[in-house]
């Protein structure tokens, strides 16, 4: 046997339980720190599940041909007609409109996910849009502009993780494209610009929930210790524990994604919704945390082959569609391991395939995918 130690993060205030220390409040005739160490008697099942998803992941990243097409696919370029670069830029900055309605720096708990138009996802089509207009930002002047917009009106509005998804895929492309090695100098170069970045993120999330005079040392360690990392753990640790306490769903949830794919219809039975209602999280849905409930650590397994068979299909040609969409799962990464892939269903059945065959029909169907020569 092995023996292990479980630490709990419990100290400190938390700025969605309007300052008051979460981990004292009461919840079930018990206080939610006895409910944590409840559930952590059985921590060992999150390092078993993370570590299957790890050893998966590794295999098919050492013996397959994945990440060497994902580098081959990020090195391409696209060519568009201006036509299509137009009609691009005035989609992002309309849906970014569209989603996020209010005006700038003017939030409210109740006006945060109030759209101008029925549905969800808008942030996703201007994201989208963006995406591809980026792409024309050397050969278009409209193209800046259109970026800075839609980036201000995001964090405007206080939407942080949209946007550090998006500057991590810059990054990723440019260390890819340039053949950058990694290496002390570059790690330090990118790692100063990810924590300003993250300090940037935590300052707006704390100004949303109305902490305006944040001293800096508090903001560093708000920083390091990422609230939202131990919320999702606490998701996750409540998975664990419908497993052990409850039957199995065997794929009752996966219907989710049928009703999704229809637009304006509820999809109430989501994993992440039966887990809030059963151990009252603060909501979201871990990535493994839908396979786990339906079908166990088989389900775990599964789940991540078949994640990774997906991104090998699309990795495996280059193409238009494949390479906006493999951008878009890199940019929305830490969206849907937060609220898993229902969250990004919309823009990929709806909004990418729009986006792409807009900008093919604009350019009359000549959209050219070259390399640059070094």
């Amino acid at each position: 046997m092995i023996n292990k130690t479980l630490a709990i993060l419990a100290g400190g205030k938390s700025s969605r339980m309007n300052y008051n220390n979460k981990a004292l409040l009461n919840y079930k005739e018990r206080k939610f720190i006895e409910h944590i160490i409840a559930a952590g008697r059985d921590y060992k099942e999150i390092i078993i599940t993370i570590f299957l998803f790890n050893v998966v992941m590794y295999i098919w990243i050492r013996f397959s041909n994945l990440l060497r097409n994902e580098k081959k696919l990020l090195k391409c370029n696209i060519k568009i007609s201006r036509n299509a670069i137009y009609f691009c830029c005035v989609i992002s900055i309309v849906a970014a409109i569209i989603a996020f309605p209010t005006i700038p720096f003017v939030w409210t708990g109740d006006n945060r996910f109030i759209a101008l138009l029925p549905g969800n996802g808008w942030n996703h089509l201007s994201l989208c849009s963006l995406l591809i207009a980026t792409t024309q930002i050397k050969r278009s002047k409209v193209v800046l502009p259109t970026l800075i917009f839609t980036v201000f009106w995001f964090l405007s509005h206080y939407e942080r993780v949209d946007i550090i998804g998006f500057l991590m895929a810059f990054i990723i492309i440019i260390l890819v494209k340039r053949d950058i090695k990694v290496t002390i100098k570059t790690i330090f170069k990118y790692g100063t610009l990810v924590f300003l970045l993250l300090m940037l993120m935590v300052y707006l999330g704390e100004y949303r929930a109305g902490n305006t005079q944040l001293k800096l040392s508090e903001l560093l360690r708000k920083v390091i210790i990422q609230n939202t990392a131990c919320d999702l753990t606490y998701v996750y640790n409540s998975s664990i524990e419908f497993v052990e306490n409850e039957e199995l769903l065997y794929g009752k949830t996966y219907s989710t994604y049928i009703n999704g794919m229809v637009p304006l219809v509820d999809t109430p039975y989501r994993a992440g919704g039966i887990i809030r209602e059963k151990y009252n999280t603060p909501g979201g849905e871990f990535i493994l945390t839908e396979p786990l409930i339906n079908f166990g650590l088989l389900g775990v397994v599964i789940f991540t082959n078949l994640f990774c068979i997906i991104l090998n299909i699309i990795t495996k040609k280059v193409g238009f569609y494949r390479y906006i969409l493999f951008i878009f799962l890199i940019i929305t990464s830490f969206r849907y391991c937060w609220y898993g892939f229902s969250y990004i269903q919309t823009a990929i059945v709806y909004f990418i395939p729009f986006v792409v065959i807009g900008s093919i029909v604009l350019s009359r169907n000549k959209v050219i995918i070259y390399y640059e020569k070094k």
